[in-house]
This record gives structure tokens, sequence and C-alpha cells, in this order.
């Protein structure tokens, strides 16, 4: 059987929801990337002392090459979750939320706060989120010089989509052995869980922002058409 691809953005062009993220990426970097910087305490949309980012847990891994258990990346990884999570990321998700707002919890997030501080996001996710093959929706802040070691994600039940909204040529992303770059307006997908462990290096000069979409394996499965011998 041929080997199969790294990435899949190519084969995920005429599924709707991911058109939707290109047909409104524009939107959505303005209401998640620059309302923070215009409102960084958040209090017209989710009152005082609410955090828009903060850092991803830093969880280890195994180094392919030693072998020996590592800090997954170096530098400065922030993040918000913006959907229902998946349960096996469930732990990473709930110390992002309780380190944003105090007493809060993902489903309490979304119910308060996601309809009025980011409307847009809101109306994208909700039905897809609704129909159960939309999980883990996360905002994610890279900056440079940061590294993300190679690691596989925690379920092989999802397809990654990536949106970029901030792009830098610099910062770069491996799956397996192929590396590509993000683009704004643009997607790049892969399967965390999947054959190939991922990386990234920041060797750019302005922080990356993307969005992150997990949908259902079983829901884009017809749309994965790739040659099998």
């Amino acid at each position: 059987m041929e080997r199969e691809p790294e990435f899949w953005e190519d084969y995920l062009q005429d599924e709707p929801f991911c058109r939707t993220l290109k047909r409104y990426w524009w939107l959505i970097a303005w209401e998640l990337r620059f309302k923070q910087a215009l409102f960084p305490n958040a209090r017209l949309f989710v009152g005082k002392d609410f955090k828009w980012m903060n850092e991803y847990p830093n969880r280890k891994v195994k180094d392919p090459i030693t072998g020996k258990s590592v800090k997954m990346y170096e530098n400065t990884w922030e993040a918000m979750p913006w959907s229902l999570v998946d349960d096996l990321y469930r732990p990473e998700v709930d110390r992002i939320v309780r380190k944003l707002k105090a007493g809060e919890t993902v489903e309490s997030l979304i119910k308060k706060y996601r309809w009025i501080g980011a409307p847009i996001i809101h109306n994208i996710v909700k039905g897809p989120e609704k129909k159960g093959i939309l999980r883990n929706v996360f905002l994610s802040k890279l900056s440079p010089g940061s590294i993300i070691r190679p690691h596989n994600g925690l379920s092989n039940d999802y397809m990654r989509v990536h949106l970029g909204l901030q792009c830098d040529p610099g910062c770069k992303i491996t799956v397996g052995d192929v590396t590509k770059t993000w683009e704004d307006g643009k997607i790049l997908a892969f399967k965390d869980g999947g054959p190939y462990p991922h990386s990234v290096v920041h060797n750019g000069k302005r922080d990356r922002y993307i969005m992150a979409f997990d949908l259902r394996l079983d829901y884009v499965e017809p749309y994965l058409k790739w040659q099998r011998k």
C-alpha cells in the first residue's frame, strides 16, 4: 500500500467547514487576534481579570534521537480554547482555562463568553460542534525563537486543521519528513495522533497566530481520496 500523505489540506479544499474558514479567515483573524490587542483585559466582553491567552501546558515527550523525556516546547507557546474538547485533551485544556479565569470550565467559558467575546467564531463552530464532528478548537500563538519538539497528539480520531491568521515564513512545521510553513488565510491539515510525529521551529521575526480545529476522521474520510496500491 502506498505511504499515506503527511499533510492533507489538498484533499479538504472542498470540505464545507474548511471552505468557510478560508472565506472568513480575515474576520476570524480580526476577532481572535486583534481584539485581544485592543482590549487586553477583555473587560468589555467577559469582565475583569480575564486573560485572552495563557501558556500551553508543557508536557513531557520522548526525544526521538536520545530517547530521553524532554519538555514538549521551549520559549513561548500560548493558547486559548474556543470549543468543547475531546476527553483525552481535557487535562491540558482545563489547565489553560483555570489560568484564563479562575473557577471556570471550558463548558462554562463557551456558554458565558464565546457568543459575546467572539461571535464570529461562535457562529462558525457551533453547528459542527453540536453535530459532534468538531472538537478542540484553539487559538495558538508561537513567539520567535520557540521550538515544539517532535510529538504525536493524544487522539488518533481527528484531522487537525490549522488556519493561518498571522504567519511568518520563518516559522515552519514538519510532519514526518515533510516541512511546510503557514500562510495567512490558508489551511494546513494533518492527523494529530496519526502515524507521523510533528514539530515546529520558529526562526521568524514576529508572533505566529493560527487557529486549530479538530474534525473527526470518520467525517472527513470521504474527502481523503488518495491512491492506495
